[in-house]
């Protein structure tokens, strides 16, 4: 290990440290009350493994959600909701306070990094500059200082919003805070003197390395990102690189396995059958993506929530994208030959984008925004030392204008730093505006699931024709949206529109689909349309199915009041066959109620039955004695039935 090269700090680590703590409480002071979105509700509101902390192995059979497969994320929420149970300002502090936590271990990472010997001679001035500017060089490049700048900026740039903001994207910062963690103990464990040090160091490195895998399958290039990290910052090449630390390579390649396992216990896998045309086409969607990550990086805005699935797109469409990444992964290439400091934060960004782009192909989701909570440190630290650089070289030129420049150059930097902020909290404020937010998504990505989600959102805000219509262009590519559009259709008195998009679902049995809720809602609305036997016939079939489904017999009484109603106005209306058969399904559904007994009685009666009548007002009479409409009955059908004898 070499020596670190002295250098000036003009504050000691608490410092920074405050500057950090205040940086994120500033840019997230808002996002308190934002509400639960999206994939809460399953992750949160509906899971029960986060019921209890205890048996742990609870924690593991979380439902097919953003916990999956995260038993990690899933423990960090039973925690929350052991002390708070679904109060969502306490899941919010949580994340804010990981988020911050991962700032700091970044600060570490990054000014340890800045004094090593292989960097420190890039930033520091030579020998010839020392006369007249060492002491505006001493403050401008002080390790602590571009330390400071890298963190505060990747801290609070509005692209790690939603990985804060959004309580389901814990699983991105938990995984931000363990990768931070392992390549820092794996750093510090080289500059440990004693060795049972370097041990514990390392081992800690191991298992903060296992507990990422247990929080995000992006965790993925950890091992390979501190590899690299060794090679470029303590040897001189990889093979001494693993020579010496064999052992520490391995037990962080082996992680991989635990990621493996919690994956196809959740029933999660990277990779499935797919044409040659569907990896094309995946492939051109990650270029895109990696192309607009790397423009929301130099400009936040427009933020977008879900990306949705992958789109049709063509190489001649996708050229410029194509050409840009492939241009940065070859600078990248050459950097780590020629420049390997420099390199290896192009280097680092591609490793640990990756990930993200093998799994999202996977799970149907193009891009997301917290895929760059780890890559966007490399990018924040290659801006803050490019900017120091010039600004050195700059002053260094220029000597008579060097206290302006160095001036001038911290004033952008803090206005860089407060334009990331405001616009953090800007997004923070779209958060607790589920329709403000959807509506930004749609705007900017239209598709299925942020409609769906939009549509939702207006009708809670008391929006209904809004939503619907939203629902309506939802239905298509979400089947989650035609229940909720039959629903809020039957909701305001819709009907037949209601009817037909519940039978539409039924027909294609889509997964993702509650087969017995969306009969049973299909069931009311016939009712509704006073298609009274083919409700009968929906919750007959739920009932068939699901015996015990109290819901289903609840309509089956409903539908047999409704027959009864009928049947009664059919009498008053003199239709007499029709309101037999009314009243006998009445009987039929409602076998044990005094009033339908008595009007299939008085309908039997009106057509000439007297015989029937008195069976059934007896039964009534039975079942309640004091059945007023069952006792005249009963008179007038035993006088019918003398009349009738003689």
């Amino acid at each position: 290990m070499r020596k670190a090269s002295p250098s000036t700090d003009p504050f000691g680590f608490f410092h920074p440290a405050g500057f950090i703590v205040l940086g994120c409480v500033g840019a997230y002071w808002n996002s308190l009350g934002g509400p639960f979105i999206w994939g809460d509700q399953a992750s949160i509101i509906d899971n029960q493994a986060i019921r209890h902390v205890w048996p742990a192995l609870n924690l593991f059979s979380a439902p097919n959600t953003a916990v999956a497969g995260h038993p990690l994320v899933n423990l960090s929420f039973a925690l929350n909701y052991a002390m708070g149970g679904v109060e969502v300002a306490g899941y919010h502090i949580v994340n804010i306070i990981i988020h911050l936590c991962s700032a700091l271990v970044l600060f570490g990472i990054v000014r340890r990094t800045l004094r090593s010997e292989k960097v420190s001679g890039v930033l520091f001035p030579g020998p010839g500059l020392e006369k007249d500017s060492r002491p505006l060089f001493g403050r401008l490049f002080s390790t602590d200082l571009l330390a400071l700048g890298a963190t505060l900026l990747w801290a609070v740039h509005p692209l790690q919003s939603e990985a804060v903001d959004y309580v389901s994207g814990r699983a991105e910062l938990l995984m931000g805070l363990c990768f931070f963690l392992t390549i820092y103990c794996a750093a510090d464990a080289r500059g440990s003197l004693h060795p049972t040090h370097q041990i514990l160091w390392e081992t800690a490195s191991v298992i903060f390395c296992a507990l990422g895998m247990a929080s995000s399958e992006l965790m993925l290039a950890a091992p390979v990102v501190v590899l690299v990290y060794d090679r470029v910052f303590e040897f001189e090449s990889f093979a001494e690189a693993v020579r010496t630390r064999r052992t520490l390579y391995t037990a962080l390649a082996a992680t991989w396995l635990i990621l493996a396992w919690f994956l196809w216990s959740a029933g999660r896998s990277p990779v499935g059958l797919r044409s040659v045309a569907g990896l094309w086409n995946g492939l051109l969607n990650q270029v895109e993506m990696v192309a607009q990550y790397l423009r929301l990086a130099v400009w936040p805005d427009p933020l977008v929530l879900d990306y949705g699935p992958p789109r049709a797109l063509s190489l001649a469409q996708m050229w410029p994208s194509a050409v840009l990444c492939v241009a940065l992964a070859a600078a990248a290439v050459v950097a780590f030959r020629r420049w390997p400091a420099t390199g290896f934060l192009g280097v680092a960004f591609f490793l640990t984008l990756a990930p993200g782009a093998l799994f999202g192909q996977a799970f149907a989701e193009v891009g997301s925004e917290p895929r760059m909570y780890v890559a966007l440190a490399p990018l924040s630290v290659l801006a803050v030392a490019g900017a120091g650089c010039l600004t050195g070289w700059l002053a260094a030129h220029f000597p008579r204008r060097s206290r302006f420049i160095a001036g001038t150059a911290i004033d952008l930097v803090f206005a860089v730093l407060l334009v990331c902020a405001v616009r953090t909290v800007y997004r923070n404020e779209q958060y607790g505006d589920p329709v403000a937010l959807w509506s930004s998504s749609v705007a900017e990505r239209p598709h299925g699931r942020s409609r769906y989600e939009l549509g939702t959102s207006l009708i809670a805000a008391g929006s209904e024709d809004e939503g619907i219509e939203q629902l309506r262009r939802a239905a298509p590519d979400v089947p989650a949206a035609k229940y909720s559009l039959g629903n809020e259709l039957y909701a305001v008195g819709k009907m037949d529109e209601a009817a037909r998009v519940l039978q539409e679902l039924l027909r294609h049995r889509a997964a993702g689909t509650d087969p017995l809720a969306t009969r049973l809602l299909l069931a009311r609305t016939l009712m509704a349309q006073g298609k009274l036997e083919e409700s009968s016939t929906e919750f007959e079939t739920i009932l068939r199915t699901a015996p015990s489904n109290g819901a289903a017999r609840e309509g089956l009484t409903e539908l047999g009041t409704a027959q009864r109603i009928v049947a009664a106005d059919l009498l008053r209306r003199q239709r007499l066959e029709e309101a037999v058969a009314h009243a006998r399904e009445a009987v039929r559904l409602l076998p044990a109620d005094a009033e339908a007994h008595a009007t299939l009685g008085s309908a039997l009666a009106a057509h000439g039955k007297p015989d029937e009548a008195i069976v059934q007002f007896r039964e009534a009479l039975r079942i309640d004695p004091g059945q007023q409409e069952a006792q005249s009955g009963l008179v007038g059908a035993l006088g019918q039935l003398r009349s009738g004898r003689k």
